[in-house]
């Protein structure tokens, strides 16, 4: 969060990140696993809990893809100073 955010949003950004995490991965858990677990994957009395767990897996290479073709970080420059001329204030 440093490198990418201004000193003044930095802990807003940390917050909404979390809440991105860990709120709304849990929210939506929550709801769709219990409907896979009854309807989808269960035959007769036996749970396919391999199936079950593929599901999540598949969701989070997808996302892994996702971010490492979308995410392009800043690239940072290093200011160089030439001879004979001034360092800025």
């Amino acid at each position: 969060m440093d490198a990418y955010f201004p000193k003044d949003v930095r802990s807003s950004a940390q917050g909404l990140f979390n809440v991105m995490i860990l709120g709304f991965g849990a929210l939506i858990a929550n709801t769709i696993c219990p409907t896979l677990i009854q309807k989808t994957f269960k035959h007769g009395d036996v749970t396919d809990f391999r199936g079950l767990f593929l599901v999540p897996c598949l969701i989070a290479l997808g996302a892994a893809i996702l971010l490492a073709v979308a995410f392009h970080p800043p690239k940072q420059t290093v200011a160089v100073v030439g001879e004979g001329s001034a360092p800025a204030h």
